[in-house]
Parts: C-alpha cells; structure tokens; sequence
C-alpha cells in the first residue's frame, strides 16, 4: 500500500507546474535581427509581421515569409493590412486611398540558400476603388485586383508587378498610364486584363501567354505601346487573346522561338488602325484584323514596319486583314502556308 501511494504521488504533477513545463518546451525564443541598421525582435513562423517603421510618409509594414523579408508601404492617404493566404501567399487589403495615393512592395532582404522568388499575392482590394500607382515590382499577382466600393474611374498612372500568374484579373474602369510586368504574363481560364480607357504603354519584360479559357486582354480605347520581349503566345482558337477599341500603336514582339515564331497561335482585333509592327521574330498560326488601316512604318520614333524570320519564314499560316489598306510592310523573310496539304478548321 506504501508502494502504491507512493507511485501514485509521483505521478501527480500540479497543473500549473505542468502547464509552465509545456510553455518552456514549445515557446520559440525571439532573435534580434539587424535590417538597415535597426534592431527588429522577429521569430520565423512562415509569414509575420516583423516591424512596423514610422516613416515620414506613412507606416512601412516589414513581413517576413518563406522566401524572404519584404517591405509594403502605402504613401500618401491610406493604410494596408496583409494576412496569410496559405501556400506562401498574402491577402492585401489597402484601404483610405485616393488618386494621390501609392502602394508600393519591395524585396529587402532574401532568404539566404533559397532561390528568389517574388512574393504571391493571392486577393489585392483597394476598397476605396481609388489609387494613383501601384509599384509592385517584387510581387506576382495570381488572384483578382478588385475595387468593391465604386467603379474605378479615375486614372491610374502606374500599374508594375512582377508576374502576372494564371488566375490574375485586373479590372480598370477608366484610363491606365503605363502598365509594366517584369517578368512573364501567364493568364489562365480565370484570368484577364480589362482596362476600359486608353492605355498609353504596356510592357512585358518576358514572355505574353493568353491561356485556353482566359479572358485575354482587352482595351476598350487606345493602346498607345505595346512591347513584348519574350513571345506573344494565343489560345489558337476563335477567341480573341488581344482586344482593342480604337488603335494599336507600336506592336513590338522581340523574341521567338526556333521555328516556332514570335507572335504564335494569336487573334489580335483591332477596332481602328494598327501604326508601327516591329515582329522580329515572325508571325506564325496567327490572325491580326483592323477595322481600317495598318501601316507598318515608325510611329513617334520608335522601329516599325518589320516582320522578321524566325527561320526561313516571318509570315506562316497567317492572316493580316484590314479593312481599307495595308502600307509600309518590310517582310524579310518568307511567306508560307501549308492549308492545301494542312487544312485548318
């Protein structure tokens, strides 16, 4: 009996001794981690708020995440919150902001041993429906940028990402300045670009694919620039992948592929006039329509009138139509089709 009250004493720990004991063997011990000469108190707990520095323009919220610190500032009116999405990505809402407002994210530090990559935004809400520039060079938007409030109306002047993933949508009611994506344009069957004015410059630094199913991209007035250093890629069907109501100015297409061409299995429409094509790399399985005119030559100093190789060929089971005239084409390659051995649907 002495033995068994003892062992039955042994066993009996207080709870609150017990629950202290669980504390010290689960609780993670803060590390002090140097970043731009300031001293931040940071644990790793995959995404986190690491600081949050007063600045003369606003509240610069510094997170961390799996692939590295990054810093979100909104300047001028407004404020931001960021939440974890899961899988490495981030809900943003930004709040309180008008035309003269801007968001911006950068990378400040990268996770040392791990390959870089941007930062996922997976749902970007500007609630008020008003922001003058985005400049998120450091991040890919794979979700829809949405304004739930009232219709963007007012301009934007400057919208930059990183990437554009599959499932990215981007709602513009009113007229975009420029447009810029740093890396490649991936839009799958939820994704598209809708600006509803004038567009004055879009810039994909790498390749432009318009997905099977994607809502493409369309712009409702005038697309004043549009250079591709990679390939434009279509969805190869009846559905349009570049939409424009008025004119396109300045088409550039820089890269290519080995016979494979640089504008490929694309349907570009165009409402008006097409000023300015410099495709250095060929047009291949596509269909480019106007609605009156194309005229190859150099619009505003920039190259033009250019339809090169890609291969033997620059033009390849393709169609350009336009409805009055087509002047000032250089086409310096060959001229192919084979729908009389290949018929196409």
């Amino acid at each position: 009996m002495i033995g068994d009250a003892r062992r039955r004493s042994w066993r009996l720990i207080p709870a609150a001794a017990s629950r202290s004991a669980r504390v010290r063997r689960t609780s993670t011990a803060p590390a002090v981690e140097a970043l731009e000469g300031r001293q931040l108190l940071s644990t790793s707990t995959g995404f986190s708020y690491v600081h949050n520095i007063h600045t003369s323009t606003g509240i610069n919220h510094i997170i961390q995440t799996p692939i590295g610190i990054f810093s979100l500032q909104v300047t001028g009116p407004g404020v931001l919150e960021a939440r974890p999405a899961g899988h490495e990505a981030i809900n943003l809402n930004v709040l309180g902001t008008t035309t003269n407002s801007s968001l911006s994210i950068t990378q400040v530090q990268p996770r040392f041993h791990v390959v870089n990559s941007l930062l996922m935004i997976q749902n970007l809400t500007i609630k008020s429906g008003q922001i003058g520039n985005i400049q998120a060079s450091a991040a890919e938007l794979d979700g829809p940028m949405t304004l739930p409030m009232t219709p963007l109306t007012t301009p934007i002047n400057t919208l930059q990402f990183g990437a554009l993933g599959p499932n990215a949508q981007i709602n513009v009611n009113g007229n975009l300045g420029s447009m810029s994506v740093q890396n490649d344009v991936t839009l799958g069957p939820s994704g598209h670009v809708v600006i509803g004015g004038n567009l004055n410059s879009l810039t994909v630094a790498g390749n432009l694919l318009v997905n099977p199913g994607s809502g493409g991209i369309v712009v409702g007035g005038n697309l004043n620039g549009l250079t591709v250093n990679g390939f434009f890629q279509g969805q190869g069907t009846s559905a349009i992948d570049l939409s424009v109501g008025l004119d396109l100015t300045n088409f550039t297409v820089l890269g290519g592929g080995s016979n494979l061409g640089g504008v490929r299995s694309a349907n570009i429409a165009v409402g008006k006039d097409i000023g300015g094509l410099d495709i250095q790399h060929g047009i291949f399985n596509s269909l480019i329509t106007a609605g009156v005119l194309i005229d190859g030559s150099p619009q505003n100093s920039s190259s033009g009138g250019n339809i090169g190789p890609d291969g033997f060929n620059a033009i390849f089971d393709s169609e350009i139509l336009a409805g009055a005239q087509i002047n000032n084409l250089t086409i310096n390659g060959s001229v192919t089709s084979d729908y009389v051995t290949n018929p196409k649907p």
